[in-house]
């Protein structure tokens, strides 16, 4: 467990401080794998290397289950519906539609700014001139980027 500072009983004044700067501290005191007390719950923070092991293997932890617990998607979606056998999928489209797609330019630019960290983290600079980088499996680090931004907050 991260350590708390003195008289706090969660680590949400801190995070919100900033989020890097305590995410960074953890990681340097803890490893790529701590526990943190956030928005009154004990969550485990996964990073580094272990996060694309996190995401393909569902046999021990489902990052699926973990997000749905966090963020309750499923009952959000079922609220906004008229009926659970919308089986044309016609209100989960139109709420896509009216609610998700009008805000994605408040996403994008932080998505994006994540990808193109992880695509220098990843690939690094590649001038063709010095022969390039060999990638051997690009899924790899596809997967990579794609989990890195999938994650950011």
């Amino acid at each position: 467990m991260a350590s708390l500072r003195p008289g706090e009983s969660s680590h949400d004044r801190e995070y919100n401080e900033d989020q890097d700067a305590f995410l960074q501290r953890c990681e340097d005191a803890y490893g790529s794998t701590f526990n943190i007390i956030l928005l009154n719950k004990t969550l485990t923070v996964v990073s580094g290397p272990q996060i694309r092991e996190v995401f393909l293997n569902d046999d021990g932890f489902s990052s699926v289950e973990a997000f749905e617990e966090l963020q309750n998607l499923i009952a959000f979606f079922n609220t906004m519906r008229k009926s659970n056998w919308d089986m044309d999928h016609k209100t989960v489209h139109a709420l896509v539609k009216d609610q998700i797609t009008p805000n994605l330019t408040l996403f994008t630019p932080r998505i994006v700014e994540q990808l193109e960290k992880n695509l220098e983290h990843e690939l690094g600079n590649c001038p063709a001139e010095d022969g390039g980088k060999l990638i051997e499996d690009p899924l790899v680090p596809l997967h990579e980027m794609v989990a890195s931004a999938s994650t950011y907050s």
